[in-house]
């Protein structure tokens, strides 16, 4: 695993016009940085000081706050410095490559949580729970970041590695002494394991609601063209954020947006309009459309009550899931096919549920949040979620777990089997190390990597 030596900074706060900007530096040598910076020669621990920033001609850049945090107790486990100064483009650029000549370099992306982990501060799991905070859409997928940030899941992986871990080590001990440390009755040694293998299938059982949280409801709105996806998404939104027209094939992308219903992420993404492709381009949104669909948690199929059901319309409703709300607009045109739509939906025996809305009259629109929320509480397993919830939300933990499960299983048939102790002993080693890969204990350089490379620069 790599350590670090150098210091490094980074603007911490979004690029652009703002009331304060802060760049953050650590390492060792930030304390003799921040003095060729500013005015203050000796820093107090914890302590923030007003004071000018200073290039190294000595012309005043600006004046802000430095706030100095000691190692180990700091964010990063090393001498730490925020530097407040004013927001905008000009003067936090000067004030920053000051700090790189006079001694840091520029913060790889996560680095400073790279080196919070590294040094001990946190897990691994507390370091992917940091940008999940970042990124959270909703109040509840908030919390539970938060929950993991203070170390819900970790200290449940922990105890069942512990536990594993105390097992290992007795089998060892009988190994090399066996005069001296006897072996326990396989029957215990299974029903030991079997309560590890089923406090793992738990926390695999709220993958489905940690990853929700974390992704959001996928909601995709499929429809011929000119059938008003893109309307539907503006109406959804209240906000204006598809662009609406009258000429069909309008929207050649997908458009993806977040919304929350009751707690609920939903991941909403307009898509093109299916039908047979008019260009390469139309052909490609097309494509896109079909590889979400493939994804969708939810899928929204609109049809058009002017047209009634048309060839489109046919090719899409054969392809519909258990999953799909069926959303019927344009209720407000005179002499509209509702009637026809209706009759056609049950000679296809299509039971799903079904809205009439007019996105051009703004109506129906609580009832179709209403069935989105019925659809989600149905189809998504949510589980029982209690503030001490451990939640695990990506594939990376699940993978782990999964692989942990069956290597105990593996150890389980081979005690079953009467092997000798020395084939246990293979797989729980490895149902071990799967993990402590999930809270860092052994991990490689490319797993940690790819994990804090999620990171903006300046976390």
């Amino acid at each position: 695993m790599q350590s670090f030596s150098d210091t490094i900074a980074a603007i911490s706060t979004p690029i652009g016009i703002g009331g304060v900007s802060v760049i953050r530096i650590s390492g060792n040598k930030t304390q003799e940085i921040v003095s060729q910076l500013c005015s203050e020669k000796k820093f107090q621990a914890n302590h923030i000081v007003f004071t000018r920033f200073y290039n190294s001609l000595g012309d005043i850049l600006d004046e802000g706050l430095i706030s100095f945090f000691k190692s180990p107790h700091s964010y990063t486990g090393e001498d730490v410095a925020e530097v407040n100064c004013h927001g905008g483009y000009i003067t936090v650029k000067q004030i920053l490559d000051c700090i790189i000549s006079y001694g840091a370099r520029l913060a790889d992306k996560g680095e400073f949580t790279q080196r919070a982990f590294i040094n001990g501060k946190i897990d691994l799991l507390q370091a992917e729970s940091i940008i999940d905070i970042i990124e959270s859409k909703t109040d509840k997928a908030s919390t539970f970041a938060v929950q993991q940030l203070e170390g819900t899941l970790s200290k449940k992986i922990t105890q069942i590695r512990s536990q594993l871990l105390e097992i290992i080590s007795h089998l060892e001990v009988h190994l090399d002494y066996p005069e001296e440390e006897d072996l326990q009755l396989h029957t215990s040694y299974i029903t030991q394991l079997s309560i590890l293998s089923s406090e793992i299938e738990n926390l695999l059982s709220t993958y489905q609601t940690g990853r929700i949280f974390r992704e959001g409801i996928l909601t995709v709105i499929v429809g011929k063209p000119n059938v008003g996806k893109s309307s539907l998404l503006n109406m959804l939104l209240e906000e204006n954020r598809a662009i609406v027209s009258d000429e069909p094939g309008t929207t050649r992308d997908t458009i993806e947006e977040w919304i929350q219903i009751e707690g609920l992420p939903f991941r909403l993404v307009d898509t093109a309009g299916l039908r047979e492709a008019q260009n390469n381009i139309e052909k490609i949104g097309i494509e896109k459309t079909r590889e979400f669909i493939g994804k969708a948690d939810i899928q929204i199929v609109m049809l058009d009550a002017d047209t009634g059901i048309e060839l489109e319309d046919q090719s899409i409703l054969k392809d519909i899931r258990e999953s799909t709300l069926i959303v019927i607009n344009k209720s407000d045109v005179a002499g509209n096919k509702m009637n026809k739509i209706n009759e056609y939906l049950k000679t296809l025996s299509i039971n799903q549920p079904s809205v009439v809305i007019s996105v051009k009259e703004n109506t129906g629109t609580q009832e179709l949040i209403k069935k989105m929320l019925h659809l989600a509480e149905t189809y998504i397993s949510f589980g029982t979620i209690g503030e001490d919830t451990a939640l695990i939300n990506n594939d990376r933990q699940k993978e782990k777990l999964l692989h942990a499960k069956e290597d105990i299983k593996k150890a389980i048939k081979a005690i079953e089997g009467n092997l000798p102790e020395d084939f246990w002993l293979i797989d729980l080693k490895q149902a071990l190390t799967e993990l402590g890969e999930i809270t860092g204990e052994s991990v490689s350089d490319e797993i940690l990597n790819n994990i804090f490379s999620r990171f903006c620069v300046g976390k």
